[in-house]
Parts: structure tokens; C-alpha cells; sequence
């Protein structure tokens, strides 16, 4: 897709490097930035709501205070 975008051979490819290299940086960071805050909520609904949530999102999908 990018090579239909751009010309095969750029004569000065730094520019376009660089622009490809930041956007990486910001959408690699956001994804962590997400990663954590999905889990963080998980713990907070685990330890503070102290709702099924988590054990909802197991494989098990079960709590143990759900067989008592």
C-alpha cells in the first residue's frame, strides 16, 4: 500500500524516515499507555469493586464464590 503511495525511489528519504520513525514512537507508546490502563481497571474491579469482572475475562470464566 505504501508503494503505491510513495514514488519507489525518494531522493532524499530522510524526511520521510523520520516522520515514520516518530509516528511509530507515539503509536507504540499509546499502546502500552492502553495495555496498562486495561489492566489497571481489571484490578480495580478485582480488588476495590470487588466484582466478577476479572473472573469474567478468565478462560475458567467461573469465581470461586459463584460454586458457593
Amino acid at each position: 500500500m505504501l508503494a503505491q503511495i510513495c514514488p519507489r525511489r525518494l531522493v532524499d528519504k530522510q524526511p520521510v524516515e523520520n516522520l515514520l520513525q516518530h509516528l511509530h514512537a507515539y503509536v507504540a507508546w499509546a499502546l502500552i499507555a492502553i495495555v496498562i490502563g486495561h489492566a489497571a481497571a481489571a484490578l480495580r474491579h478485582h480488588f476495590i469493586k470487588r466484582d466478577a469482572v476479572l473472573w469474567r475475562m478468565l478462560p475458567i470464566g467461573r469465581s470461586p464464590r459463584d460454586n458457593a
